[in-house]
């Protein structure tokens, strides 16, 4: 059994303490100023991509921060096309004022068909929201594009993800 709930269906979920069950499920987290909600198996899609959303709530059931995060379960092709929501998100937010960094490859990470992509990039938007996109694509360590032993290739053998975070500036860093 799929099921997805609206926005008002989850808070009301949470506030009444709803837990894990089948592939629905909502989490409330205990921490003392914020409470996480995470739900699964809904198939959302984002630019056409499926991800996987998170909200963050404050005591009072108010969303405080969002988290997009490319479904790394969707088939190969898809996986690929992921990286094309960095520049769409990029766009989104404005062109100016991020600050982005190259992350280091670790060792055995390679360029997947000729692109090593790493990068964490933020940005605070509209003096209210810290935005935060981090982008990978490449090879792990031990991963190929064709078997070493058949020759043939090989679906799925490579690292892509975007992951999106949208907090409110009221939210402490060390709840994010």
């Amino acid at each position: 059994m799929r099921c997805c709930l609206s926005v008002a269906e989850a808070v009301r979920a949470w506030r009444t303490g709803a837990v894990c069950g089948g592939d629905l499920c909502l989490r409330g987290g205990d921490a003392s100023y914020v409470r996480r909600g995470l739900v699964h198996g809904c198939r959302t899609k984002v630019m056409d991509q499926p991800v996987i959303l998170s909200a963050l709530f404050d005591a009072d059931g108010i969303i405080k921060g969002i988290r997009i995060i490319s479904d790394a379960r969707a088939d190969p092709q898809q996986r690929r096309a992921a990286i094309v929501m960095r520049r769409r998100f990029t766009g989104r937010f404005g062109e100016e004022g991020w600050i982005c960094e190259d992350l280091p490859p670790q060792e055995g990470e390679k360029p997947f068909r000729r692109q090593f992509v790493k990068e964490l990039c933020t940005k605070i938007s509209k003096n209210q929201l810290r935005v935060r996109l981090e982008s990978h694509y490449y090879q792990k360590s031990g991963q190929t594009t064709f078997d070493p032993h058949t020759g043939q290739p090989q679906q799925g053998y490579f690292e892509s993800t975007v992951r999106l975070e949208l907090y409110h500036l009221s939210v402490p860093l060390d709840h994010m």
